[in-house]
């Protein structure tokens, strides 16, 4: 349970670095990558400082889950076009 929790908040994250680089006019690329960055960049900075291996390197679904919602944020704006601040 824990674990599909986790999922969530990363895709919950993801969708919301998606958004808001889809609200600076990037392309595809660069919203997935800030997508991908913003998912699973405090984790990642918290495995380095305590001397851990990153969490998705072991765990590539998190990954997974980062390009997912992302192109699926990107998608859903870019014919949606829900009203955004």
């Amino acid at each position: 349970m824990i674990y599909v929790l986790d999922l969530l908040g990363v895709a919950i994250f993801a969708i919301t670095g998606a958004i808001t680089a889809g609200q600076k006019k990037m392309d595809i690329f660069g919203v997935i990558v800030v997508a991908t960055v913003t998912a699973v960049g405090g984790g990642t900075t918290r495995d380095l400082v305590l001397g851990m291996r990153p969490f998705w390197v072991s765990d590539p679904l998190y990954i997974a889950v980062c390009l997912f919602a992302g192109l699926g944020a990107f998608i859903y704006v870019y014919f949606a076009k829900p009203p955004l601040r």
